[in-house]
């Protein structure tokens, strides 16, 4: 895998309306392109593909953005897939085959800068030192998401000084 892997996001699913809507109908994502989704609190969180016209690989991640599970869905696939543990947070989907093709592995790390999702291999430095920084702080645990302000955040790359 090339260090720091970078992805687009094409939209923030950080709301009910948004996550049940998906990709639903929509056109396939690019080869660079993402889509994350942000729950309000850790779950075993569920997905399928049904009136998706591509397919899709997901990485399921943890509070600190760290990849836990991952998941390949059929184009107009209803079958539900969802992690192996009740500690997720965070969702990506990419295109299918995506995750393999970059070489990310359980225990990479997902972090968020300047508009883009960056994939680092757990061994490298970069990933080691910025575990606890990615997507959630450890004070957003304890008081609370605003997942309005999140989202704002997150599309200004601002994540990093709102929330220390």
């Amino acid at each position: 895998m090339t260090e720091g892997t970078k992805f687009r996001i094409r939209f923030v699913a950080d709301n009910d309306e948004k996550r049940t809507k998906g990709l639903m109908h929509a056109e396939p994502l690019e080869d660079d392109e993402v889509v994350l989704f942000i729950f309000p609190h850790p779950d075993r969180y569920g997905f399928w593909n049904k009136n998706v016209s591509f397919g899709l690989s997901l990485a399921f991640c943890d509070a600190n953005g760290k990849i836990v599970h991952f998941s390949d869905m059929k184009p107009n696939d209803p079958t539900k897939v969802g992690p192996e543990n009740d500690n997720v947070m965070f969702v990506v989907e990419a295109k299918e085959g995506a995750f393999s093709k970059i070489g990310a592995k359980k225990g990479d790390l997902i972090n968020y800068s300047n508009n883009l999702l960056t994939v680092h291999k757990t061994s490298s430095r970069h990933a080691q030192n910025n575990e606890k920084n990615n997507f959630q702080k450890n004070g957003i645990k304890k008081t609370g998401i605003d997942i309005n302000k999140l989202e704002v955040n997150l599309l200004a790359g601002s994540l990093k000084e709102d929330y220390k």
